[in-house]
């Protein structure tokens, strides 16, 4: 089990989950194990699917069924079959406007120390919405309502920070 929301993905920690599906599917429970590692690569995943909580007012519907499931899984993933290391990896459940913008400061940060050697993976499992105006895309944090995007993540600004020191590979 992966900890809901800390600083990185640890098998060690518990995982409190909502709702456990009806159902799971064998890409959830059969993952694939590498001996192959990556010393030199860092995942961001996130899995917004409780807005419910932070937005009084807002419907169960409302909600992204399975997207922390999803997120929990593509960190396992990571690690089995990719390869990164699980204190490289982080796990980010439910995260607000905040927490995914110093995620991705923490990649960011990484990606320079690794002066060019670095590979990013970034996972969003959420909703997301353009704003009205401009058509911007925007990663919608669970703190922030659908009729506010311009305080959600920019997808511009997330492409412009994977990109702002060289990398390996995004």
């Amino acid at each position: 089990s992966i900890s809901q929301k800390d600083d990185d993905y640890s098998p060690s920690k518990n995982l409190v989950i909502q709702e456990i599906p009806d159902f799971i599917s064998d890409v959830d429970s059969d993952i694939p194990v590498t001996n192959n590692r990556q010393p030199n690569a860092y995942a961001l995943i996130i899995g917004n699917e409780d807005y419910q909580s932070k937005q009084k007012g807002l419907t169960n519907e409302q909600n992204v069924e399975f997207a922390l499931n999803d997120a929990i899984v593509f960190a396992e993933y990571c690690e089995k079959t990719l390869g990164i290391p699980q204190e490289q990896i982080k796990l980010l459940s439910n995260a607000t406007s905040a927490e995914m913008n110093q995620g991705l400061d923490w990649l960011t940060n990484l990606s320079a120390l690794e002066k060019g050697r670095a590979k990013l993976i970034f996972y969003y499992s959420g909703h997301g919405l353009p704003e009205e105006n401009t058509k911007e895309p925007y990663l919608i944090p669970v703190d922030v309502s659908g009729n506010n995007v311009e305080y959600g993540v920019k997808l511009s600004n997330v492409y412009n920070q994977l990109n702002q020191h060289p990398v390996e590979q995004v």
